[in-house]
């Protein structure tokens, strides 16, 4: 009986994490997001107005809203070519290190339908290292703020918030 509950146990955190990732974007989509800066190709970055969550390892996550001035493609888990316009992201910060990474990500189109949708295990997760001011400063300043948020990037330099 005791191999049983062994083996239920990773199954069932499986099947949670599985429905988490198929009912979160809808859960996100209920929640108010607000804007954090743009890039300068104009495309937009909202954030969840709920605070980040804190990981067992120390780690803070939260949902990063990508709106795009026009649809792009994307390549769904199938291989098939798709248009998307909005991307709902699950990002994750090391605060200490100043790094960050996407551990879920969900594409949509222009009339909000799910086009892809990827999720990266945590033990593959890639964090890297954030520029100083940029977009993407701004998002791990908004993870890490043990406060308030810090104040949103109107110029943020670069395309790429990755050294």
């Amino acid at each position: 009986m005791k191999a049983r509950r062994t083996l239920a146990v990773p199954l069932l955190r499986a099947v949670a994490g599985t429905l988490a990732l198929v009912f979160l974007p809808a859960i996100c989509g209920a929640e108010k997001f607000v804007y954090l800066g743009s890039q300068p190709d104009g495309v937009e970055v909202h954030v969840q107005v709920s605070p980040p969550v804190t990981l067992a390892d120390g780690k803070r996550q939260a949902w990063f809203r990508t709106l795009l001035k026009k649809a792009q493609p994307i390549n769904n888990e199938n291989g098939e070519t798709r248009q998307y316009s909005e991307m709902l992201a699950l990002n994750v910060s090391d605060c200490a290190k100043r790094t960050m990474g996407a551990a879920a990500m969900v594409y949509y189109d222009d009339k909000n339908a799910i086009v892809a949708r990827f999720e990266i295990p945590r033990n593959e997760l890639v964090l890297r290292k954030i520029k100083a001011n940029t977009l993407g400063d701004s998002m791990v300043g908004w993870l890490c703020a043990t406060h308030k948020p810090p104040p949103i990037v109107k110029s943020p330099g670069t395309d790429s918030p990755f050294k």
